[in-house]
């Protein structure tokens, strides 16, 4: 992250009184998956570069586009579906890098209690997504690559509270492997219970991850 703000600013020194602020609004809550923007924030990586940056959490409830948008952050994170379709309504979003080399969305569920080895296994489940995110557009690639149905499945809306499943009510839970699959999966471990994932990237359905977002404005 460091590395990409940089150029932009090149111009910038690195005494305090030069310092360029800008405002960064991450895609999730702060956690694993966003270590080393935490990391590099904290140990000073922005400031070497001559910025000041303010790293903002995000999650369910922000929008990392429209704040750019609206000028209220100068760079952000945002997946590469919904880069798309702001870009196709006119939006001056524009992708510096990505974060990933490859998507950690999948979905987690109880392997004791549902028989997940294929996508037609998930016609009559309870399968979570986050209306507008990126999962929703991979779940419904996926269901369309399968012949599956939407009336098939019942999508249900998730949030960041995940009661949801631990209550049984949703069998497929989205998640980022190496963030929510960590904390959720360590609950189900310690109540005695076994957690398994379906990848959607192993049934064929590959999507770009989170992208560095900033304004045309802003690279010019």
């Amino acid at each position: 992250m460091m590395i990409m703000l940089s150029p932009a600013f090149s111009g910038c020194g690195k005494k305090q009184e030069e310092m360029t602020k800008v405002s960064y609004r991450l895609k999730w809550l702060f956690n694993a998956s966003v270590a080393g923007d935490i990391y590099a924030d904290a140990n000073g990586f922005f400031n070497k570069e001559g910025l000041e940056v303010e790293v903002k959490e995000g999650g369910p409830e922000r929008d990392a586009i429209k704040e750019l948008e609206m000028g209220h952050a100068q760079f952000g994170v945002a997946s590469a579906d919904q880069v798309i379709r702001a870009v196709s309504k006119g939006s001056p979003i524009v992708v510096l890098a990505q974060l990933f080399q490859a998507n950690p969305l999948q979905w987690i569920y109880r392997p004791d209690e549902n028989k997940i080895e294929r996508p037609e296994d998930m016609r009559g489940k309870v399968v979570g997504i986050t209306f507008g995110g990126n999962d929703e557009t991979v779940m419904k690639a996926l269901l369309a690559k399968y012949g599956i149905k939407e009336n098939e499945v019942n999508l249900f809306s998730v949030r960041y509270d995940y009661t949801p499943f631990y209550e049984r009510k949703v069998a497929l839970w989205p998640v980022y492997r190496n963030a929510q699959g960590i904390i959720i999966g360590d609950q189900l471990e310690k109540a005695g219970e076994s957690a398994a994932f379906f990848d959607p990237d192993a049934s064929g359905i590959r999507f770009v991850a989170n992208s560095v977002i900033t304004t045309e404005i802003m690279i010019k």
